[in-house]
């Protein structure tokens, strides 16, 4: 997660002084950061405050699901207790 704010927060300054879209942060360039537009109404604080937080959630989900998995097959390899 630390990785992701990291590059983040690089991408929000740089993208804001130099005028450049890293990340997406400054306009959704036909993105599915295109609904975060619509609700913000254009307010680029909120617009960016959107897209880090749809950016943790998306990196959350992705590692659950990978954890489960890595569960999941820890559990079938376990040998089973003799009774």
């Amino acid at each position: 997660m630390s990785v992701l704010l990291v590059f983040a927060a690089l991408a929000l300054v740089f993208g804001h002084t130099l005028q450049y879209n890293y990340m997406f942060f400054r306009e959704s360039s036909g993105t599915p950061f295109s609904i975060f537009e619509n609700w913000t109404n254009d307010n680029l604080c909120l617009y960016d405050v959107s897209v880090l937080m749809s950016m943790i959630l998306f990196t959350c989900v992705y590692y659950s699901a990978f954890e489960l998995a890595l569960f999941i097959i820890r559990k079938m390899k376990r040998p089973k207790a003799v009774q």
